[in-house]
């Protein structure tokens, strides 16, 4: 309990009296009666162009002429004129309020990790879907991700580092004041001192992960450029798939229909259709192929290996619009289109006679990268556990215990909810497959099954008693087999349950 501040050793700096209502003085540390204030008229200005209030008729920061927006008759502190006066008994009391306020501080960056692991995920989950279906396109976004991937195991290991730093040099703090119990007006700034020590640590914390998270973000906000192209071709490949030529898995992109005719040869074909860029070759496939029920009537699709293509120039003419011709060995393609269509084909074109992979080759990365992924709760728990360990040192309240399980869970229901999870992602991944998911469904579904994943790997954690890198549930979930049994065979922690 704290001391009761109203004794007879409290008296009023200047009259030496102890009766009346005392007011201590923030900014000198004066006891003052309320007989020894004064009233002073407080006027607080406002500058449009800084956008902030001060008490001055001009900007020191941009110089312009301030407004004012607010008059008021203040008590004053006699011996340095400051404002801000409160009852002694009152700011002692709340000394542990005031600091764990200022601890629970940590956790006001948690909205801006949640920003970034949502479009983190995002990115994940749309590149997850488009590899499944066999859409191969801009193989840098693996890169990419795997950069902010890394990047966001580093923040967690940082952020957890440097928590545990704070969270010792505060405990020895308070420590040293017995929790603020015993704590006079006298030693008032001391205890205030501790309190504006630990703030200012949780401040340079939080700022060192907003610098963190800026990096990654500025990462991830160049994927957006590629995310829209990606989803577009994943669509339009669901609609033309099931109708490509046998052996065509795995495509880099899908041009919309566009006029076209084919020369090979002695051959000359002449149709609307989408253009396909396959891992090998290149596919015209009429449009009359996708919507005509009439097979007799169909015109084949027309395959075109990369090697026969020579090379390819754009024209442009008041007659023919926009033409971009294919040279290809023993004859032409030449297509019309609308020109960022044509500039579209010839940035693939390009691609392919690059030094670069144009293609990705399998969902193997980004599988890998999913499943290594930084875990987005685990700040959110550390602080979690930081906040209650100073709840119960201050107020005496029983922390939630977060390394034992709840009374109701147990192994046997952790292996039913994990393999009721593993069979929801393969029926999931088959269907996606099969492009037979669409893309903001897939995005949802996702995002559910995240939220179970974290789910079971706490609660596998405390079952455990520790974090084991062997039993990580995402990565298992990720993986493609069939023994469901391993996973719980080999951690001796678990044998009690």
């Amino acid at each position: 309990m704290l001391t009761t501040m109203r004794d007879s050793s409290l008296q009023c700096h200047w009259c030496k009296l102890g009766n009346g209502k005392l007011l201590y003085c923030h900014k000198c540390a004066f006891l003052s009666c309320s007989g020894c204030t004064e009233e002073v008229e407080v006027v607080t200005q406002y500058c449009s162009t800084c956008k902030k209030e001060l008490n001055s008729e001009y900007c020191g920061d941009c110089g312009c002429e301030t407004q004012q927006i607010r008059k008021e008759t203040k008590i004053c502190c006699s011996n340095c004129g400051g404002t801000e006066l409160n009852d002694p008994e009152l700011i002692v009391n709340n000394l542990p309020s005031d600091y764990f306020s200022a601890l629970s501080e940590i956790k006001d960056i948690q909205p801006s990790l949640d920003e970034t692991y949502r479009s983190f995920e995002f990115f994940i989950t749309i590149v997850r879907l488009c590899r499944i279906g066999g859409l191969m396109a801009f193989p840098q976004i693996e890169e990419q991700l795997n950069r902010c991937s890394t990047a966001l195991k580093f923040i967690n290991q940082r952020s957890i580092d440097q928590l545990m730093k704070v969270r010792q040099e505060a405990l020895f703090d308070v420590r040293n004041i017995n929790y603020f119990s015993g704590v006079d007006i006298n030693s008032y700034r001391s205890a205030e001192r501790i309190i504006i020590n630990t703030s200012d640590l949780i401040k340079d914390l939080i700022e060192m992960i907003e610098h963190w998270l800026e990096e990654v973000n500025i990462e991830l906000n160049k994927l957006y450029t590629l995310a829209d192209p990606l989803r577009r071709h994943y669509e339009l490949l669901s609609k033309v798939k099931r109708f490509l030529p046998e052996g065509i898995y795995n495509v880099a992109a899908v041009i919309p229909a566009v006029s076209t005719q084919i020369k090979h040869k002695k051959e000359t074909l002449r149709f609307i259709g989408f253009i396909i860029f396959a891992e090998e070759e290149l596919v015209f496939l009429p449009q009359q192929a996708v919507e005509e029920r009439n097979k007799e009537k169909i015109i084949l699709a027309k395959r075109i290996p990369y090697e026969l293509i020579i090379n390819h120039n754009k024209e442009h003419s008041s007659l023919k619009g926009n033409q971009l011709t294919i040279k290809i060995l023993k004859g032409n393609v030449k297509i019309n289109a609308p020109l960022n269509a044509i500039s579209g084909i010839e940035a693939y074109l390009k691609l392919i006679k690059g030094n670069h992979d144009f293609t990705i080759g399998s969902a193997k990365e980004i599988l890998k990268i999913e499943a290594e992924a930084a875990d987005r709760n685990t700040y959110r728990n550390a602080t979690d556990k930081f906040v209650e360990i100073f709840r119960e040192r201050l107020f005496g309240k029983g922390p939630a215990n977060f390394n034992e399980p709840n009374s109701n869970l147990s192994l046997s229901t952790l292996k039913k909810e994990l393999l009721e999870l593993k069979r929801k992602t393969n029926d999931l991944d088959t269907r996606a497959s099969n492009l037979q998911v669409d893309p903001e469904n897939y995005s949802d579904f996702r995002h559910q099954i995240n939220d179970s994943i974290s789910s079971i790997q706490s609660n596998f954690d405390k079952l455990s008693g520790h974090f084991n890198p062997n039993y990580n549930v995402r990565k298992w979930i990720n993986e493609d087999q069939e023994d469901k049994s391993n996973f719980f065979d080999n951690d001796p922690n678990l044998d009690k349950f």
